[in-house]
């Protein structure tokens, strides 16, 4: 059964646009509330990992299926940063005495604290190599 224009006025009409909720649910403004946090975690949580930030010492970029350099030299007790940027392809960074997760965005950070070749590899493209020389400091 329809209603009509005509009969939507009478006094069974007269709160139809005014929708009371039964306690325990959210009103439009709890709504509103909750999208603006949503939204400031979102944008707070897109600063961390996955948004890249340019490391402050030594670096090894991880792009393009190879460690961008191959080889790289620092000192003892200097921290070494993998910076994955590799359009979503999965790596990891595998050595004597260090492994990073398989990750896709981020970064790693290993410190040396002895001199020595460390070489390291990708463990699921093999053909993804390189070589961290650490020096004694001067």
């Amino acid at each position: 059964m329809r209603t009509t224009a005509a009969e939507a006025t009478g006094p069974h009409f007269a709160n139809r646009g005014a929708i009371k909720l039964p306690s325990g649910h959210m009103t439009k403004r709890s709504l509103t509330l909750l999208g603006v946090l949503f939204l400031t975690l979102t944008a707070c949580a897109g600063s961390g990992e996955s948004e890249t930030t340019a490391p402050t010492g030594p670096a090894v970029y991880v792009r393009n299926l190879v460690y961008e350099p191959a080889d790289i030299t620092v000192e003892v007790d200097q921290s070494l940063t993998w910076v994955w940027d590799d359009d979503g392809t999965v790596h990891d960074v595998v050595g004597d005495g260090f492994r990073s997760e398989l990750q896709t965005t981020g970064t790693f950070v290993h410190t040396f604290d002895a001199a020595g070749v460390y070489p390291y590899v990708c463990s699921i493209h093999p053909t993804m190599v390189g070589t961290v020389t650490v020096e004694a400091g001067g």
